[in-house]
């Protein structure tokens, strides 16, 4: 991907796109792994946290077990990256409890 930011976000606003809209399941698999392998590897690229984030919690849903697995990675890797949370805050604890 180029280095001018305003092209990253076109091309991966297309991508998302392409991802949603593909006819084919395995094309729209295709897009979604490129995108996750693109985002997670150049730290650095533009792109829309809105778009990414709805876009990993649609293909959670996906039949393809790998593809769901790749979701919930690209959402830790959102988290910790643009929120700072780590994977432990999800996780209750054994002794958590509730009082009034």
């Amino acid at each position: 991907i180029t280095s001018d930011p305003r092209v990253q976000s076109e091309v991966l606003y297309l991508f998302i796109t392409y991802a949603y809209e593909s006819k084919s399941d395995r094309m729209a698999r295709g897009f979604f792994k490129a995108i996750v392998s693109t985002i997670q590897s150049e730290p650095d690229v533009s792109f829309n946290i809105t778009n990414l984030l709805n876009l990993a919690l649609y293909f959670m849903a996906e039949s393809d077990l790998e593809v769901r697995k790749e979701a919930a990675q690209l959402v830790h890797w959102m988290s910790t990256r643009f929120f700072r949370i780590q994977q432990s805050t999800f996780q209750l604890g054994a002794s958590s409890q509730c009082s009034d």
